[in-house]
């Protein structure tokens, strides 16, 4: 059993790591010697982020606000976002020896494209940092003692001053994630809000996709209840068996489970109006009369997308100059407004992060630090703060991750702000 005062940080994932380094550094200028212990219950840390953005990692996005994030209380992250920003943290980066660039709507990426390039930076530091990495090390338990806490592993214990959960959520299961950092905290008095899978493909009617599987292709897509529009996000859209997914379609995946009785409506062509594209549409049955229909979009939407549209009003065989305008009118709406019932989202596996988690209300956005828990901090994914996909969560995993770190240290020092 270790008796080491130190601090503890449950979690190897991105906003452990950076918390791990956070409070190693202000340790440094504080010229204090406080053992930082990451607890990883993996055989390696770090796992989420190297599946991060197809494997390239868009570590951050540099129009990372509050109004991209979610949750009860999505003011909460201001703090934290201002303090360690998207432009520190891409200077931040470049001081371990990774170089950036941005891309497309503001995406920071590694100039290298390789997630693992983050992941080194990060493990590197630490190593040189003097911070204790240790692997295969589920935490049981965390229990409150008189000067701090006990921190119950399967075969051993940690006694430290403070804890800093960086547990991460339930999303994506198979890279250790869980509900581990949940139930730890509640175990000491907090509450979590419902979780719900988010940036998650959105279920349909496999009949409506199927033909479609593994298509791309750029648009738009609205999520309607009624004829109220929720939320409208453009970009790619991808069709796979009995589910949309794609950026636009992912955004649009939180409203999902907080709305009932909603439909999807795809615009495949949204830099033209709908008045344009029926001009183009009777522009194409004049020049290919004699064609069959499935040829009618061959030169405007993506050959068996174009097909498949096609095929919900005429016959594809049927020659294009006998297509009525009724018909031909219909065919221009669908482009304009492809319609999909919305059956829910997909599972947790296929989600990318958590809705929901530890009441904000709990903690101090200044710190991270709990209110009802002396010395307990609380980072990243597992707080009720999510955002928007293209770098945002992982900015939020830094932030917050820099600033309990911080944080943290002072505490055990003695100090109170940061």
């Amino acid at each position: 059993m270790s008796r080491q005062k130190a601090l503890v940080i449950v979690g190897g994932g991105a906003s452990g790591l950076m918390a791990a380094l956070s409070a190693s550094i202000q340790c440094r200028e504080m010229h204090a010697n406080l053992p930082i212990i990451v607890l990883e219950k993996g055989s390696r840390v770090g796992k989420k982020l190297l599946a991060t953005g197809n494997g390239r990692c868009n570590l951050s996005n540099l129009k990372a606000s509050p109004e991209r994030y979610h949750g009860k209380h999505p003011n909460f992250c201001r703090t934290a976002l201002s303090i360690f920003s998207p432009s520190t943290t891409v200077g931040f980066f470049g001081k371990l020896g990774l170089l950036c660039r941005v891309e497309g709507e503001n995406l920071v990426y590694p100039y290298c494209e390789q997630a693992s390039a983050v992941l080194d930076c990060l493990r590197f530091a630490c190593e040189r940092m003097g911070v204790r990495i240790r692997c295969d090390a589920q935490v049981q338990a965390i229990q409150r003692r008189k000067n701090g806490f006990s921190v119950v592993l399967s075969n051993d214990t940690v006694d430290c001053q403070s804890v800093i959960l960086a547990a991460g959520g339930m999303a994506s299961p198979q890279l250790s994630s869980g509900d581990d950092g949940y139930r730890l905290a509640k175990s000491l008095g907090h509450n979590c809000t419902p979780l719900f899978p988010a940036l998650v493909p959105v279920r349909t009617d496999p009949a409506c996709t199927r033909p479609l599987k593994g298509i791309r292709v750029k648009g738009t897509a609205s999520l309607m209840q009624g004829q109220t529009s929720l939320r409208t996000e453009k970009g790619e859209i991808q069709f796979s068996d009995g589910s949309l997914s794609g950026i636009s379609v992912m955004q649009l995946s939180r409203l999902v489970s907080f709305h009932k009785h909603t439909r999807i409506l795809l615009d495949l062509m949204p830099d033209y109006s709908e008045k344009q594209v029926q001009s183009l549409l009777k522009r194409m049955q004049h020049l290919l009369q004699a064609e069959p229909a499935e040829r009618l979009l061959s030169g405007l939407l993506n050959k068996r997308v174009g097909q498949t549209l096609v095929k919900q009003t005429v016959s594809l065989s049927c020659p294009i100059g006998n297509i009525s305008p009724a018909e031909l009118e219909n065919i221009g709406c669908r482009i304009k407004a492809w319609e999909f019932p919305v059956l829910g989202v997909g599972n947790w596996k296929n989600a990318q992060v958590t809705a929901g988690g530890l009441d904000t209300n709990e903690f101090d956005s200044q710190t991270m630090a709990s209110r009802l828990i002396p010395g307990f901090y609380a980072t990243g994914e597992v707080l009720d703060i999510d955002g928007d996909c293209g770098g945002f969560n992982l900015q939020w995993a830094w932030s917050s991750g820099h600033l309990a770190g911080r944080c943290a240290v002072l505490y055990l020092l003695g100090r109170t702000q940061a």
